[in-house]
């Protein structure tokens, strides 16, 4: 996750030094998730949102923000409706995953998931 992949809304687009990264296992409904930042502010919330590079989504997963941006880290399992956790299986690269700061409310740091080669 960077900054740098934040879509700009208006003014607002992510944190040009923020950087971190996020890592999940989707076992069944079972979505079990990790989350690193560094360099941005004290978040404010974290979410999986659809749309691919260049879009904008609604919130389709709130996650539990790290407490603090520099550094900082949160992890946790939630369970997902069956076809949220179908979506996110079949194609995680249609999501992606932001977090966000107060000073930054569309996000200060962006990912977009991916499946990694089994």
């Amino acid at each position: 996750m960077t900054g740098a992949k934040e879509v700009k809304a208006g003014e607002s687009a992510g944190d040009s030094n923020g950087r971190g990264s996020f890592s999940a296992t989707l076992d069944g409904r079972t979505f079990c998730y990790g989350i690193q930042v560094k360099n941005i502010e004290n978040p404010v919330a974290a979410h999986i949102h659809p749309g691919g590079p260049e879009a904008r989504g609604p919130v389709a997963v709130p996650l539990k923000q790290p407490a603090k941006g520099d550094p900082g880290a949160s992890a946790q399992c939630v369970r997902l409706s069956r076809s949220r956790a179908d979506a996110l299986n079949a194609n995680p690269g249609n999501f992606y995953v932001n977090v966000h700061t107060a000073a930054l409310p569309n996000g200060a740091v962006r990912g977009q998931l991916f499946a990694r080669s089994r």
